[in-house]
């Protein structure tokens, strides 16, 4: 599954953010919810994700980080 849409609409179908249980698409891509844009994308775009119990599905986009001033993106 190539179609981050696709894959996405999939994600919210078959998951709960609160689930602790990884959420994976097709193609076993692992995906998180940031906690600060509220958007879900693949941890590929998460530099920081993961943690015990109901937080294991959330994390920090590389986008927010940027614009919070944590990352310098080139």
């Amino acid at each position: 599954m190539t179609d981050l849409k696709e894959a996405r609409e999939y994600i919210r179908e078959n998951y709960n953010v609160d689930d602790e249980i990884h959420m994976r698409d097709r193609s076993g891509r692992r995906w998180c919810q940031c906690i600060h844009c509220g958007e879900l994308m693949p941890t590929d775009d998460m530099p920081i994700f993961g943690g015990p119990g109901r937080e294991m599905n959330r994390g920090q986009c590389r986008q927010c980080l940027y614009y919070l001033g944590y990352i310098n993106i080139p």
